[in-house]
């Protein structure tokens, strides 16, 4: 395993597996099952927007971006809202698998990703979205830590308003 340094504002993780293929697939599978730990619903009946609280944390929004058969896109992202400024990071828009089981992290507030325009190749792509998907895993396990709870909807409506726009 060879090892290099990943910075991420004031988190910083020294993880880059050799196999980084092999070892991102097996990411991409435990950040759906970290992301079905925290949710109410199961991934494919998500309401449109769903808003998860933690005793003195920000609010954790959610917000379904677009659902198929087999794959839904959702935004994860922090809404922090002290000293009347609002921001919403990291910002993480997600494709998730549903038949697979499988999460990949595409995008956040800091990086284009890897359906930007910008032409990465081979290791420069993998090496971007290893990082993306790394930096998920990390995150997810914080707010499993942080015990951030998404309430049931009481109205039985799905997707019954938004939660502001992120």
């Amino acid at each position: 395993m060879s090892n290099a340094t990943l910075n991420r504002g004031s988190v910083q993780c020294t993880l880059e597996p050799a196999n980084k293929s092999f070892w991102l697939s097996r990411l991409c599978d435990q950040n759906y099952q970290k992301l079905a730990r925290l949710l109410p619903y199961p991934i494919d009946e998500l309401p449109d927007d769903l808003v998860g609280t933690t005793p003195g944390g920000p609010d954790l929004l959610l917000r379904r971006l677009e659902l198929s058969p087999y794959t839904a896109t959702i935004q994860l992202t922090h809404h922090f809202s002290n000293t009347g400024n609002h921001s919403f990071e990291p910002g993480i828009v997600m494709r998730v698998y549903l038949d697979a089981c499988n999460i990949e992290a595409l995008y956040d507030h800091q990086r284009a990703g890897a359906c930007s325009c910008q032409p990465y190749y081979g290791a420069e792509m993998l090496a971007l979205k290893w990082e993306l998907n790394y930096f998920l895993s990390t995150w997810l396990d914080h707010c499993i830590r942080c015990d951030y709870q998404f309430e049931f909807e009481s109205t039985g409506q799905r997707g019954s308003g938004r939660v502001g726009s992120f």
